[in-house]
């Protein structure tokens, strides 16, 4: 059994959350595009350092790609994710907890290769920092994935449990 939510945090409701939910998504996800498209640029090397260092930079760069195009999917999903609440159409808003699942997945993987990747070039502010990212950011979806799916309930029409 899933927990379902009554309103969203703050006390808003459902609907209301939601919404706020899917703006949050479509600017963290322009937001995370630019971030994604500035480090992949910035991950360049000295040709004097070592073969590992480069080697780190390439998978920093080749993940920064790979995060900017999951970043424009999730903006695009979260204009839909708004409409969907903005109109009740609960099948509009499947798409969106399909994908940040998905999402979760990724930011787990990715974070986790960053993380070495910049401990691999002594980097250690920027490991701590790419850890501690996506250990926010996978907390946060989980939640929004709870909101998003109690409002789905909502909109067909099934009950939910207070918590």
């Amino acid at each position: 059994m899933v927990v379902m939510l009554r309103q969203c945090c703050c006390g808003c409701s459902l609907g209301a959350g939601t919404i706020i939910i899917g703006l949050l998504e479509t600017i963290g996800g322009v937001v995370s595009v630019i971030l994604r498209i500035i480090e992949a640029v910035e991950a360049d090397g000295d040709p004097k350092d070592t073969q590992d260092i480069l080697e780190s930079l390439d998978t920093i760069r080749a993940n920064s790609i790979i995060l900017a195009v999951i970043y424009v999917l999730l903006t695009l999903l979260g204009i839909l994710l708004i409409v969907g609440a903005k109109y009740s159409r609960p099948s509009y808003l499947v798409p969106w907890m399909i994908y940040t699942l998905f999402f979760i997945f990724i930011v787990i993987v990715t974070n986790v290769i960053n993380t070495v990747a910049y401990a691999d070039t002594a980097n250690v502010a920027m490991a701590i920092i790419s850890a501690a990212a996506g250990i926010f950011n996978v907390c946060l979806h989980i939640y929004y994935i709870l909101v998003v799916y109690s409002m789905y309930r909502e909109l067909r029409g099934e009950d939910l449990i207070d918590i």
